[in-house]
């Protein structure tokens, strides 16, 4: 009963609104005929303000149909010009300058299109001597994070672990994948073994996991996986992630006795900052408050403290 009673008002008032010029009018006709009537004979003041009224409504009632109706259809063409504008290049309405073509399709599909964001990312490294290998050391790394998808859809995620290496093949078969743990509110926390994950890549130099997972609209789960490496004792690696991230990004380097290292993190294009934790040579701790864009790596570099047992390597690893 409501819902028709507002219907049938909204009804009345764009009757109304539409026909107001000629309510106007109407009412402007009315006063001028009221004011010849012989009661305004005994009252001229009267009778002027009812007259300068009705002047008044039909000078408004010429305004709207004129001027004020030039001005309306000046202004929608104005908006639609804007969007039409808008929707030829976004970047040069926005800022006033063209972005080359290939840089604004890597935009598109890295950033505009990607239905996923990571927060308050965390990653954990743990440098250990190698029994019986004193060229080399274990890297144990952790990464956590939430995974939210910011689409109003359901979007199915795929976990991707892919690691490179130009590295000798045993150092390359020294690679162990622990664990994956995601923790949702629907299914609460799930563990997933290397067996359990789909695996592809060219052996020896690259070797990918894969594990989808459905995210309903606006859904996020905690993710949490670890595996470990067998490294040359003086080397570098870089961590990418194929998804934005926002929130603060942790990290945390952890050098075990007896091992002795010196390592640095820095940021491609952010600066990074060490936190009251950091405590070298055992602990490194490393922070940012800014985003991070897909692709924009996290650069790491560690080596012994006696520089004679300085041997180089060059492996990447890439999350995504």
């Amino acid at each position: 009963m409501f819902a028709k009673l507002k219907d049938k008002s909204k009804a009345i008032g764009k009757f109304i609104a539409e026909k107001a010029y000629f309510f106007m009018l109407g009412i402007a006709v009315l006063l001028l005929a009221c004011g010849e009537l012989p009661f305004f004979d005994r009252h001229p003041h009267w009778q002027i303000f009812v007259k300068e009224v009705a002047f008044a409504l039909i000078i408004a009632m010429l305004f709207s149909f004129t001027i004020e109706k030039y001005q309306r259809q000046e202004f929608v063409k104005l908006v639609n010009k804007e969007r039409e504008d808008l929707k030829k290049d976004i970047f040069l309405y926005a800022y006033g300058h063209e972005i080359g073509d290939q840089i604004r399709l890597a935009m598109k599909a890295d950033i505009l299109k990607c239905p996923f964001q990571k927060e308050n990312m965390r990653l954990d490294w743990e440098f250990s001597e190698k029994p019986k290998s004193p060229e080399h050391v274990i890297v144990k790394k952790r990464q956590t994070y939430i995974l939210r998808n910011t689409t109003p859809s359901k979007q199915a995620y795929t976990f991707q672990f892919t690691q490179f290496s130009a590295s000798e093949q045993d150092v390359l078969a020294s690679k162990v994948f622990e664990c994956l743990k995601v923790q949702t509110e629907e299914k609460g926390e799930q563990a997933f073994k290397e067996k359990q994950m789909s695996a592809s890549g060219t052996a020896p130099h690259e070797h990918t996991l894969t594990k989808q997972f459905p995210l309903g609209p606006n859904e996020h789960m905690e993710v949490f996986f670890s595996h470990t490496e067998t490294r040359r004792k003086c080397g570098d690696d870089t961590w990418e992630s194929m998804h934005p991230v926002v929130g603060v990004t942790e990290i945390l380097l952890r050098v075990n006795e007896p091992l002795n290292l010196t390592i640095s993190a820095a940021c491609k294009g952010k600066s990074l900052e060490t936190t009251a934790q950091h405590d070298p040579p055992r602990l490194f701790v490393y922070r940012t408050k800014e985003g991070l864009l897909p692709y924009q790596g996290l650069l790491f570099s560690w080596s012994p403290e006696k520089k004679n047992d300085q041997i180089r390597s060059h492996d990447v690893a890439h999350d995504s």
